[in-house]
């Protein structure tokens, strides 16, 4: 009986009627193309995971009379993330993954400034994005102290698979200051845990800190130093990143800071110097030269009362003291009144001094991921 459908394989797209040659997600993805054009339908957004509690979160968050625009603007990016983005948010939320949540962050942010450079609203579909992620992360920490501790290997699956996907056609080419923003995220997005000394280096708690108490500009100050020192290695030499001008991956997948080939080290090959060999700007570590666990090992029994403090908060009440749960301890540690407890000069000097005890160097992620398994 013909029903006057044709089976995905023989319908011609494009004017090519060998679709079944592709892949089957290929072959779909063309076909859903065919479709939008063959009727002519306007694309449909996909539901905003939580959206009720997202309209609740924006006006108590310095957003009062443009919740509406908020909403479309996180509705174009979905959009432009060819709807995947409410899927990815609902896995990462349901397993309360703060780590898939910040890649998804710096990615996707990524993705937006250099794939769709000058659409028109960009700016304000970027502010959306971010403003959508921070509502996520609050929520988040709203519960996970009470969630298992164990996270479903399907969520770093997915934001693999989906995030990488989107980033494939990123430009290959970055400004200082493009590379610096991307650097700042990652490093105030690294709490260190470390259960073996007295305190832990909860960075994001830190930040909000000096934020909410008026210091934004020091707090900046002190990471951007940070990444100002952050050294690179060509063949023969070295450099810092305050020299970089403009840093580029090739087709052939090298990477090149002011045009000329970096090199990683290679902890598997003793030691050596190689050219990256990258093609995204996530394939990029930042590595402690002195791992982080050492250096707050080290300090074990020394004088940090202010972030002594600190950990004893986080800690507190916590059976389990797992990274989600921490990490959402110090979300909601933000109030008034433990805020108001801290010896903000006291907190600054420790502060300080364990930033100034980092040195840090650009390293594939391979090789990174290497030398913490050579470390441990």
């Amino acid at each position: 009986m013909d029903n006057g459908l044709k089976p995905l394989h023989n319908i011609p797209i494009n004017g090519n009627p060998y679709t079944g040659t592709h892949t089957y997600k290929y072959a779909i993805k063309l076909y859903f193309a065919f479709l939008a054009e063959e009727f002519k339908e306007k694309e449909t957004f996909g539901n905003i995971f939580m959206e009720e509690a997202f309209k609740a979160y924006l006006p108590k968050n310095g957003v009062e009379k443009s919740v509406s625009n908020y909403l479309n603007y996180i509705k174009n990016v979905d959009r432009l993330f060819e709807y995947k983005l409410f899927p990815i948010i609902k896995e990462i939320y349901e397993s309360q993954n703060f780590e898939a949540l910040n890649r998804l962050r710096e990615q996707g942010d990524d993705y937006l400034a250099e794939t769709f450079k000058g659409l028109k609203n960009l700016k304000d579909y970027r502010s959306g994005f971010k403003k959508y992620l921070y509502f996520i992360e609050d929520s988040i920490a709203d519960v996970a102290e009470a969630a298992p501790d164990t996270i479903d290997k399907i969520v770093n699956d997915l934001v693999d698979e989906e995030i990488d996907e989107v980033t494939t056609e990123i430009k290959d080419s970055y400004s200082h200051e493009d590379i610096r923003k991307n650097f700042f995220f990652r490093l105030i997005s690294q709490n260190r845990f470390n259960q073996k000394s007295d305190f832990y280096f909860p960075i994001r708690f830190i930040q909000q800190y000096f934020y909410k108490t008026n210091d934004k500009e020091y707090f900046n100050n002190i990471i951007n130093k940070q990444i100002d020192g952050i050294r690179f290695f060509y063949d023969k030499n070295s450099d810092e990143f305050k020299h970089l001008k403009e840093l580029k991956i090739s087709e052939d997948g090298k990477l090149l800071i002011n045009d000329k080939v970096v090199f990683s080290e290679d902890f598997k090959n003793n030691s050596t110097y190689v050219p990256f060999e990258v093609t995204k700007l996530s394939d990029i570590a930042i590595d402690h030269i002195k791992p982080m666990d050492t250096i707050l090992s080290e300090l074990k029994k020394a004088d940090y009362c202010e972030l002594e403090k600190i950990t004893a908060a986080l800690n507190k009440g916590l059976h389990s003291r797992t990274y989600t749960k921490l990490a959402a301890r110090g979300t909601k540690l933000s109030n008034s009144d433990f805020i108001n407890s801290i010896d903000k000069g006291e907190l600054k000097r420790e502060f300080e001094d364990i930033v100034n005890r980092m040195q840090l160097q650009l390293m594939h992620k391979k090789h990174n991921s290497d030398k913490r398994n050579k470390v441990k």
